[in-house]
């Protein structure tokens, strides 16, 4: 009876209605401040000429640790190489970027599991907003996790080097999700095929340059407690409830495949990292809601196996489609607010802006707004001259524009080597105006004060010169991966990958 339904189909065709929804609304991206740092750091393997251990572009003229791995950072820059500026580049990433998960993990299911239940995934990732945004506004983890789904489906076609090398880039893509991806792999393969497991050991000695850069530098680093996220929650019941029917399914029907092993115990490295300090929102709602969207999917598509009825079949199908497309309710709590949101889907979200409840698609992108302060910038600086801005993103920003190293910084886990005055070393400070008159008035009495000049008076920002600023130069503490052995290291991990999934013979199992 299935085979009357064609699920490669329909699931081509939800892909490429997420594809054509994003190009429309390509207007808002980037529409996430990380964004603006990978742009930037793509920026330093341009200006280094390789990928630095020390950022001294950012947190500037003091510099601080390299610790983001750079492999998303050069794609950026071999496109920008190419000719595309740095937004225009951002915009195709995230238009592109879920389309392409969508697709990766749809065939992975359609092999181990059915095109059924890879149908039913796709069409949980375009109906969950806050997930489906995440893909978007963290591309380097949605790389990592796409890698990592690449790495155990290798590990399941006992291509063990393709594996092992996809788990290695994981390292490569993010600097916190590949630890995670390898403990999950390497539990899992010890509790299923524990002769095999020791093959993932490999993807340690592929990114062990970069693991030790990171943990020689750890003192540096600081996970953030007071996010937003942290004390954000979202609760997508229809899901969570069907996730919690589907792993009953799963346990009940004594399913032995070993993707729904790996996602149960996805499920408790979830729960564990939730109760921990950190990015509790990245789990309830992001990254980490993967497992659950997984079992959701599970519930559904063990209900439609236990279906012999077409009819009964299609009725479910359209009911469940115009229930996630066009409703995917969810509950939000948060310090300042509680509250249910019945329309919450990301098709809902997306098509109509009157809709969007929530703030994800907004966007700092204005050419209007920034543009004659990128012209000042230019005009007013040197090539080595540092700027900031009171609003780290912007000064980031500027910085990327206008070629120049700033004293803001973005991607804060990571401190600078010392404590420094940002103001006091920058020959430029872009200062965003205050609403409030008086206050408006104090940012102008304090940089009279300290012998500023005013020489830009824009619509919403002052701009303000320096009399005495410092230059970046270099530290002794600062190595440089130049850019033929850095792209040369991608090339050949890719090339040892072709050779084990298409050449190479498969390994007994």
């Amino acid at each position: 009876m299935e085979k009357k339904l064609d699920w490669n189909m329909y699931s081509l065709v939800l892909i490429g209605m997420i594809l054509l929804l994003q190009v429309f609304h390509s207007y808002h991206y980037p529409q996430f401040l990380d964004e603006y740092f990978h742009l930037h750091s793509a920026w330093s393997i341009e200006h280094w000429e390789g990928f630095s251990s020390v950022d001294l572009l950012q947190d500037a003229p003091i510099g601080r640790p390299n610790l983001y791995p750079p492999f998303y950072h050069s794609l950026i820059q071999i496109i920008h190489r190419a000719g595309v500026d740095w937004i225009a580049i951002a915009k195709m990433f995230s238009v592109l970027i879920v389309p392409v998960f969508c697709l990766v993990f749809y065939f992975i299911f359609k092999d181990l599991i059915s095109s059924l239940f890879g149908f039913i995934f796709v069409l949980l990732i375009f109906s969950n907003y806050s997930f489906f945004n995440s893909l978007i506004n963290n591309i380097p983890a949605t790389i990592s996790i796409i890698f990592w789904g690449l790495s155990f489906y290798s590990f399941i076609k006992n291509k063990f080097l393709a594996s092992s090398l996809f788990l290695g880039l994981c390292f490569y893509t993010h600097p916190i999700l590949g630890y995670v991806e390898f403990s999950l792999l390497f539990i899992w393969a010890l509790l299923s095929n524990s002769k095999k497991a020791a093959y993932y050991l490999l993807s340690l000695i592929v990114a062990s340059p970069f693991i030790f850069h990171q943990f020689y530098n750890i003192k540096y680093f600081s996970f953030r407690e007071n996010l937003y996220g942290n004390w954000f929650l979202e609760l997508k019941f229809v899901e969570i409830t069907l996730c919690m029917l589907g792993i009953v399914a799963a346990i009940v029907s004594k399913d032995k495949r070993d993707i729904v092993k790996l996602f149960l115990l996805s499920m408790i490295f979830s729960a564990i990292f939730y109760v921990l300090p950190g990015y509790r929102d990245r789990v309830i709602a992001s990254q980490g809601f993967l497992p659950v969207m997984f079992f959701a999917a599970y519930s559904i598509y063990y209900l439609f196996e236990k279906m012999p009825d077409l009819k009964k079949k299609v009725v479910l199908l359209l009911s469940l489609f115009i229930f996630f497309v066009f409703l995917s309710p969810s509950f939000l709590y948060s310090k300042q607010e509680k509250r249910f949101i019945l329309f919450d889907s990301f098709f809902i979200n997306s098509v109509k802006d009157v809709f969007n409840e929530r703030t994800h698609s907004f966007s700092i992108w204005s050419a209007k707004t920034y543009n004659p302060v990128i012209a000042i910038i230019k005009e007013d600086t040197d090539k080595d001259d540092v700027i900031y801005s009171n609003m780290y993103s912007l000064g980031v920003m500027f910085s990327l524009l206008s070629e120049r190293p700033t004293a803001s910084a973005l991607f804060s886990e990571v401190n600078p080597f010392l404590d420094f005055d940002r103001v006091a070393v920058s020959k430029l400070v872009i200062h965003l105006k205050d609403l409030d008159p008086q206050k408006d008035s104090e940012i102008l009495d304090y940089f009279s004060q300290r012998g500023f000049e005013l020489i830009g008076d824009l619509p919403i920002f002052y701009i303000f010169k320096n009399p005495s600023p410092l230059k970046i130069g270099s530290i002794e503490k600062q190595i440089i991966i130049g850019k033929k052995i850095l792209y040369g290291f991608w090339l050949a991990l890719f090339c040892l990958i072709f050779f084990s999934l298409f050449i190479e013979k498969q390994h007994p199992t």
